[in-house]
């Protein structure tokens, strides 16, 4: 029922939340949507376009730059959390491959 998908997208969201966080992104919580607005942290690529493409090769990893939703958005990402608990937690892995590869390269 709604209370328990209500719940259920909670957990994703807190999950999603926490693995980023603990990657060096910061979201903010939001309001009632299924997307979190990530910052990309300061030692990455701050270009959200080029971030996006590189995480796409690098890992295979599909991510919505921010810009294309206004100027605000630029260094940004969007992800969405309306997918199964192992797609997301999937993409914290495989963000996190790509974050460590480029710790390595610095």
């Amino acid at each position: 029922d709604a209370v328990d998908m209500r719940h259920e997208y909670k957990a994703r969201r807190d999950m999603l939340v926490a693995g980023l966080t603990e990657l060096g992104f910061t979201a903010a919580q939001p309001g009632g949507a299924f997307y979190l607005f990530v910052k990309i942290p300061a030692w990455l690529d701050q270009d959200d376009m080029a971030f996006i493409h590189d995480v796409a090769n690098t890992v295979k990893l599909g991510i919505v730059a921010g810009s294309i939703f206004g100027a605000g958005g630029e260094g940004y990402v969007r992800l969405s959390y309306a997918a199964s608990m192992e797609d997301l937690q999937e993409a914290l892995v495989r963000l996190g491959q790509y974050v460590a590869l480029k710790k390595t390269a610095q």
